[in-house]
């Protein structure tokens, strides 16, 4: 490895976990605030990596019920997440165990990829969706798209931007922009 390239590479990482952090704690805050100015509790779950979606899922199921419509995302949303998960760890176990053994388990991989793959669209485009009924509750003049920075994997920027927004199901639809909470 040349020097300028041990310099970039060296360089580049720094700066990009710099922005995974700002990006994180901005996410964070914005979802814990938004949690905890509609009374959601316990909020500081929104710190919490797969915690939070259960905070993101009680959001949307709020939205739901201002509408009055049923749901459940709430306990979708983090159970879809584990089932890929617990299927990440199968693999990895039963690769590890065939490895040992000496079997070739292409089969098990194949089949337990496809799970783990299928389970995560699911819950990648569940998560879309809770995204989108909680920007129409938060900012309903945005939410398209505030959910086109979400598919781009840029949900730190819209859910930082409305965490002091009153929700629509609060205080009603107010135009052109949703009002916002005193911030002392």
């Amino acid at each position: 490895m040349s020097a300028s390239a041990f310099v970039t590479l060296f360089s580049a990482v720094p700066l990009a976990l710099f922005i995974s952090i700002a990006a994180y704690a901005m996410y964070s805050y914005g979802l814990y605030k938004m949690a905890d100015n509609t009374g959601i509790k316990p909020a500081f779950m929104a710190w919490i990596p797969l915690l939070r979606l259960y905070i993101l899922g009680q959001m949307a199921d709020r939205y739901n019920s201002t509408v009055e419509k049923r749901s459940a995302y709430r306990f979708l949303l983090p159970l879809l997440r584990l089932i890929g998960v617990g299927f990440g760890v199968l693999i990895t176990v039963s690769l590890v165990a065939a490895w040992m053994i000496g079997i070739n388990a292409s089969i098990l991989l194949l089949l337990c990829s496809g799970v783990v793959a299928l389970s995560e669209l699911a819950c990648r485009i569940l998560e879309l969706l809770c995204y989108y009924k909680t920007f129409c509750d938060y900012e309903p003049e945005y939410s398209v798209l505030y959910l086109i920075l979400c598919i781009l994997g840029l949900e730190w920027i819209p859910m930082f931007l409305c965490r002091n927004n009153v929700p629509v199901g609060i205080a009603g639809h107010c135009h052109p922009r949703q009002p916002r909470y005193n911030v002392d």
